[in-house]
């Protein structure tokens, strides 16, 4: 689980934000059977657009990302892919970038993460464990000089030399050590990092591929397009052995040679909607992109619940229906759908969600929204919405459509259309 999340200089957040799972106490209802009561299972990210809700998110997406990636991409000499810090500022453009993530592992330890680079070289990196109140440092690593350093405290237990050996400039120490496995300290916050956080791009394929591969709960997927009200009584994958086509070769006295690999299978999706004479097969290309986008997300969902990940969807209301997007977050606000609290973090335009007030059809908690808004000088920043003090009890969605909170685009193309037109047509009388 994620608790905390901080960064500097990313894309268009040029100052430091500060991002947190950690719920209010006041806010926090003791009768509800949460592994963590004290953590959030679900945050709503507003904002205009062209704010900055998806690059908030894709900063976590790239610490997860180049964790997983750093020493496998490239050599000492490549860039580092897709980071980019603030261009607005000359000056902020040459720093570096910085990220630091605290966040709890299946075991239960708390780590604290964090790395600090540039676009060709990591300047900093830090491990600490918490295995009871008091911090246990892994390792920490420096430059000097321009001369790279690491020290690693004494319960950290490995063949750190050799790792630190093989870790480039330009690539974490814990991607190189996590991905070999030789620690379990590192191993555990390597497997959190790369493995229990998923940013998944949601298209109408996302569920198909999932459900052709055989990789998701399809009892549980079947019973949930019966019961979403899509007309699907249910779905069937069908198997068919193609042949591989034939390989051309240049100079060859037939021009090509068969490919002797044995026949692929290819699995087909059909959906089976109820007719007057029984069942019929219709394929993803005669269903809705509402009903697709449905089936991806709640087939990923699935996983996330099972094994208590934390999911980042981008725009979660796009061709969804508000009363799918609030029963889709419900899934992971409540404690008997998601056990093994999984965290789902998401950005939306459906005010929906916050709009009712308190009481038990209400999905979102004021500690679970923020906001995201650009200053005239392109910056973004990230608000808690307690930051405004609300009351338990208020109307969120109705105070942020009326401007309460700030983070409301301000569109100017109507008057400046209007007056388009009325020059235009005294230029037609002219």
């Amino acid at each position: 689980m994620i608790l905390n999340f901080s960064f500097k200089n990313y894309q268009s957040f040029a100052e430091a934000q500060q991002f947190s799972m950690e719920r209010e106490k006041r806010d926090i209802d003791d009768s509800r059977a949460w592994i963590r009561p004290d953590i959030s299972a679900v945050t709503a990210i507003y904002g205009p657009n062209a704010s900055g809700k998806s690059t908030f998110l894709g900063s976590l997406d790239f610490v997860s990302r180049f964790v997983m990636n750093s020493d496998r991409e490239g050599d000492a000499f490549s860039r580092i892919n897709h980071l980019e810090p603030f261009l607005l500022d000359e000056e902020l453009s040459r720093q570096p970038t910085d990220f630091l993530i605290e966040f709890i592992v299946p075991g239960g330890e708390r780590y604290v993460y964090s790395f600090s680079l540039t676009s060709d070289e990591v300047l900093e990196e830090e491990l600490i464990a918490y295995y009871s109140n008091q911090p246990t440092r892994l390792f920490s690593r420096y430059s000097v000089d321009g001369e790279q350093r690491i020290e690693f405290s004494s319960s950290f237990k490995g063949p750190k030399k050799l790792l630190w050996d093989i870790t480039r400039r330009n690539s974490l120490f814990l991607s190189v050590a996590g991905a070999r496995g030789k620690t379990e300290a590192l191993g555990n916050a390597y497997r959190f990092l790369t493995r229990g956080i998923i940013a998944p791009v949601l298209t109408r394929r996302t569920g198909l591929f999932r459900l052709r591969n055989q990789d998701a709960d399809q009892a549980n997927i079947a019973e949930f397009l019966r019961r979403a009200d899509f007309g699907i009584e249910g779905f069937e994958i069908q198997t068919q052995l193609v042949e591989n086509e034939k390989v051309h070769f240049e100079g060859s006295a037939e021009g090509s040679y068969p490919n002797y690999n044995d026949p692929q299978e290819k699995r087909e999706v059909y959906f089976l909607h109820k007719g007057p004479k029984g069942n019929v097969k219709l394929s993803p290309n005669q269903e809705s992109e509402g009903t697709l986008m449905a089936l991806s997300f709640y087939a990923l969902a699935l996983d996330c619940l099972e094994h208590g990940k934390t999911m980042l969807i981008d725009e979660l209301d796009m061709s969804l229906h508000p009363t799918l997007v609030r029963e889709f977050v419900a899934l992971f606000a409540n404690p008997e759908t998601n056990p093994n609290q999984a965290q789902l973090i998401f950005t939306t335009h459906d005010v929906s969600l916050i709009s009712v007030s308190q009481g038990p059809t209400r999905v979102l908690d004021r500690d679970q929204v923020w906001f995201c808004e650009k200053d005239d000088f392109g910056r973004t920043g990230l608000i808690p919405a307690t930051a405004y003090s609300p009351r338990r009890e208020e109307n969120l969605g109705r105070n942020y459509l009326n401007g309460v909170y700030g983070a409301l685009p301000r569109p100017t193309f109507q008057s400046l259309t209007a007056d388009l037109v009325k020059s235009d047509s005294v230029e037609r009388v002219g």
